[in-house]
């Protein structure tokens, strides 16, 4: 009986093996992961105000209309701004609102019923921004190193015409650096970072009031420079104050 026993237990850490449950990984149907206790955050997308945008929230082939709510969204509170409709089509819901002219960056939140549970914000630009902005850009020195020509084209295409090329960077890294006309602003650098896709990075340069800034390279491909969008995040990153100075 004894070396039954003994013969028995010999099987039980296979046991205990056999019945340790799997760990779960679940890859969506466009590829991303989600790790476990990640929030789930909606849109957060960058517009121009007085200029329409089209939001298609897709579906499985809708047949009804879903009621939309815009709401601008302050410190404080909540103001309605404009309800309707999100029309039925083939690809989705589909809803088309042009935001107010504004001076100031103002945030709204647009909800619709059939996707209750994915809000979309946008935060609205005021147009003068951005024609300032756009103005500044072939005024400044640029000097960019390991960038593409494709990614060179693009830049080019908003306004920086006169782009020297530069041998010297740490790693071949890829990186874009402006240098104001004017002796007392500061100069930025942006090393584009082609790993991290989400990560954006701000730190003192060398030199105060210098700037150094770490961005994803996908900002600056073609098919991202070609929209509002994408035009609104690279003028932040050459002209707004750093987001965690």
């Amino acid at each position: 009986m004894r070396a039954l026993l003994i013969v028995s237990t010999a099987f039980l850490p296979a046991l205990v093996a056999q019945a340790e449950p799997p760990a779960i990984h679940k890859i969506e149907a466009d590829g991303t992961y989600h790790p476990a206790g990640r929030p789930a955050t909606g849109p957060q997308l960058l517009a121009i105000a007085g200029k329409p945008i089209r939001l298609i929230w897709s579906g499985n082939s809708p047949t009804a209309p879903s009621p939309t709510r815009v709401e601008r969204i302050t410190a404080a509170r909540r103001i309605p701004v404009a309800t309707g409709e999100a029309t039925a089509q083939a690809e989705g819901w589909t809803w088309e609102w042009t935001p107010p002219v504004t001076r100031a960056a103002v945030l709204y939140e647009i909800r619709i019923d059939a996707k209750s549970e994915a809000p979309v914000r946008i935060e609205v630009r005021d147009p003068e921004w951005l024609k300032e902005r756009m103005e500044k850009l072939p005024k400044m020195t640029w000097e960019a190193a390991g960038l593409d020509p494709k990614e060179v084209a693009a830049l080019q295409n908003l306004g920086l015409h006169q782009i020297t090329s530069n041998a010297r960077t740490a790693g071949n890294a890829a990186q874009l650096r402006m240098i104001s006309s004017d002796p007392g602003n500061p100069r930025r650098q942006v090393t584009w970072d082609a790993d991290h896709p989400d990560l954006v990075v701000w730190r003192p340069g060398p030199a105060a009031p210098d700037i150094e800034i770490r961005a994803p390279r996908w900002w600056i491909s073609p098919q991202a420079l070609t929209n509002d969008q994408g035009l609104i995040r690279f003028l932040d990153l050459f002209s707004e104050p750093p987001v965690n100075p």
